[in-house]
């Protein structure tokens, strides 16, 4: 692979990385406001013991699959970089991470559109489409990146 190639993978791989950590401490930052930890000017969750389970399952939610979405993207950008160093374009491992980005994805969407159920304690838990597109779009692109990880695969043992 050439220097440039090579350095512009590790410039995206740094840029990823960098924003998933901004992502992460915003998401951080967020759920502790709502939690009533800090800030006064914050939006504050209101907890309603009628609805208390399904409040808390969005709260976690959306903490925990944004956390972990920044992580699978973090871990996918560092084995991507290292595998390029060891000679392999497309390692096989990332298949399954970017499907359980997808997952993840899929969960903190549907948090993140019923948060107002935590906030506002609104009563319609709804699934929009824009939900699903991102979730779909990593799972075709997963597909897609297990196709090139066979093609390598034959491509290195045909040579």
């Amino acid at each position: 692979m050439k220097r440039s190639t090579r350095n512009l993978l590790v410039t995206a791989t740094v840029l990823v990385c960098l924003i998933c950590l901004i992502n992460a401490a915003y998401i951080i930052i967020q759920s502790g406001g709502m939690a009533g930890l800090y800030g006064e000017n914050m939006e504050r969750a209101q907890w309603n013991g009628e609805i208390l389970g399904l409040q808390r399952f969005i709260f976690w939610g959306w903490l925990t699959a944004g956390l972990a979405f920044d992580a699978l993207l973090t871990v996918f950008m560092i084995r991507s970089l290292l595998a390029v160093r060891s000679g392999v374009l497309f390692p096989r491992v990332n298949t399954f991470l970017l499907m359980g980005a997808a997952a993840i994805n899929l969960v903190y969407n549907i948090c993140q559109s019923n948060i107002g159920i935590v906030l506002h304690q609104e009563r319609l838990f709804q699934i929009n489409n824009a939900d699903l597109l991102l979730p779909l779009i990593l799972i075709a692109f997963s597909l897609i990146y297990g196709l090139a990880v066979r093609v390598s695969e034959e491509n290195r043992l045909t040579i």
